[in-house]
């Protein structure tokens, strides 16, 4: 009798762990994209450091949409202004700002 009831227990919580575990799992790897490696916080974090800051070429104390369209372009342009970034850094800061200031 207590072989059948250990027997069932061990089962039943078997059942419960994998049940719990595959709903704790999504469609999302555990690898995801996070921090600096975000195409959205890296091109943020390259624009301001960059292009924004104070000593940079695009200083500004403000950054509007319009000035977002303007930085885009230059993008787009590979304009001298743009000349510091990588490739990488060009299209993490578009993508950054193309979803900041829904531009499309």
């Amino acid at each position: 009798m207590n072989y059948k009831k250990l027997t069932l227990a061990a089962v039943a919580f078997g059942l419960i762990t994998a049940s719990a575990s595959s709903m704790a799992s999504g469609s999302f790897s555990s690898r995801g994209a996070s921090g600096a490696q975000d195409p959205y916080n890296f091109g943020k974090i390259t624009l301001h450091k960059k292009l924004l800051c104070s000593s940079c070429t695009m200083a500004s104390n403000s950054f509007n949409k319009s000035d977002a369209m303007m930085v885009v372009e230059k993008v787009k342009n590979n304009t001298k202004d743009i000349q510091v970034l990588s490739h990488k850094e060009r299209k993490a800061v578009a993508f950054y700002i193309n979803k900041r200031f829904d531009i499309q």
